[in-house]
């Protein structure tokens, strides 16, 4: 955050709340606007170039020592329970009680920003200034307010709703385009939020959920899974971070059915910067292009047998799905490739490997494997058109 930035700054009742955003944040986001931007907020919010480097290379993460966790990290017992929010908020102030503080200045960013702002809530009193921060930002813009999604939750649950109308339709929307907003104000409100949640979570669920749909549907690929999930992992054990790269065949399974179903079918706009010619075809520059995913993972010049699952495929191949190898790119390519890939590489198999080696799986009364629905509902992500419905039978651990 520059020092020339203007803050966008909330006055409540006891302690005010300065939300950092961009005016001008570009449309799409590379890895490098992530980076660089993350680091000029912390530089520019404590003041010295050396204050971000020593921040984050003091900065402890407790869990698994997994590639891009800091090295020496303590291991999380998974016998030990899990603090929920609420409880780290209350670790925040044991924290201050231990250094004998009183009063503070909270400084937030997305996950930390979620934690003191819970902590705000609760001990008022010891909160002088709490701080928002996005890892892309660089000054006030009305997408960040946006970017708040847990600020703006507990806003509403407070008694707050007419400061975010306020704030965001009335100072970062001109009359004249408020006007021409069909539907009600709460309505825009709520399609914004929507619009925020599709690229972060709806991608990861769906996925999941066809996977599971395949493995059902497939009942010699699921206990191909299981039987390598029990021989790696030990049956009715969850799956951790260590385990991921054991378990090839789980990996080509999450790789087929990125192939298959796509999380989002059409990628992210491209824009032609000059005339391009692509075969047969002229690309116009400025020209917008959208390039379908899900046709390209079923090309029958590039995959045998393109309609059928089958993680076999991918043996003794170096396709993956990381923006590398053009006949699979779920997330993408090159500079605009999705940020959210890291986290899928790392949440997929942990969470696919946990349900299928903690629990068994059958339909529910009266289906069989035929009765299960494959087809697409299409839409920004692709999604099944009726869910999954199977029950699951806990497995005692072995």
């Amino acid at each position: 955050m520059p020092f020339s930035a203007i803050l966008f700054i909330i006055f409540l009742s006891i302690f005010d709340i300065s939300l950092c955003g961009d005016r001008d944040k570009p449309a799409l986001i590379t890895y490098p606007d992530v980076a660089l931007n993350y680091v000029s907020c912390f530089q520019g919010l404590l003041f010295c170039p050396e204050a971000a480097s020593l921040m984050l290379r003091n900065f402890c993460i407790y869990h698994i020592d997994a590639p891009g966790h800091e090295l020496g990290a303590d291991v999380i017992s998974s016998d030990e329970p899990l603090l929920c929010v609420d409880d780290l908020a209350d670790q925040v102030a044991e924290v201050l009680d231990f250094f004998g503080l009183r009063e503070v200045m909270c400084m937030g960013v997305t996950a930390g920003a979620y934690i003191l702002t819970l902590f705000a809530m609760k001990y008022k009193e010891r909160v002088l200034r709490l701080i928002l921060v996005s890892p892309i930002c660089k000054g006030p813009s009305w997408t960040e307010w946006i970017y708040n999604k847990v600020l703006m939750n507990l806003l509403y649950f407070y008694g707050m709703c007419g400061l975010l109308k306020e704030c965001l339709l009335q100072r970062y929307f001109s009359k004249e385009l408020r006007c021409s907003i069909e539907g009600s104000e709460s309505e825009v409100i709520l399609t914004c939020r929507r619009n925020i949640f599709v690229a972060g979570t709806d991608t990861s669920t769906y996925t999941l959920e066809w996977a599971m749909a395949e493995l059902m549907h497939n009942p010699e690929i699921m206990s191909k899974v299981q039987n390598e999930l029990e021989q790696v992992v030990g049956k009715g054990i969850p799956v951790e971070e260590t385990d991921i790269a054991k378990l090839p065949y789980m990996q080509a399974v999450i790789k087929e059915t990125f192939r298959v179903h796509p999380p989002v079918p059409l990628l992210l706009p491209r824009k032609a910067e000059t005339d391009v010619e692509i075969g047969d075809y002229i690309i116009p520059k400025d020209a917008q292009v959208l390039v379908n995913a899900w046709v390209i993972g079923r090309d029958p010049s590039k995959w045998e047998n393109p309609n059928a699952f089958v993680p076999e495929r991918f043996f003794n191949s170096e396709i993956d799905f990381k923006g590398h190898h053009f006949e699979l790119i779920p997330f993408g390519s090159g500079r605009r490739i999705c940020p959210g890939l890291p986290l899928a590489i790392r949440m997929l198999p942990l969470m696919l490997g946990s349900l299928v080696n903690c629990f068994d799986w059958r339909l529910e009364d009266g289906l069989n494997v035929d009765d299960l629905n494959k087809e697409d509902e299409y839409g920004i992500t692709l999604e099944k058109s009726q869910p999954v419905r199977i029950v699951p039978i806990k497995l005692t651990k072995q």
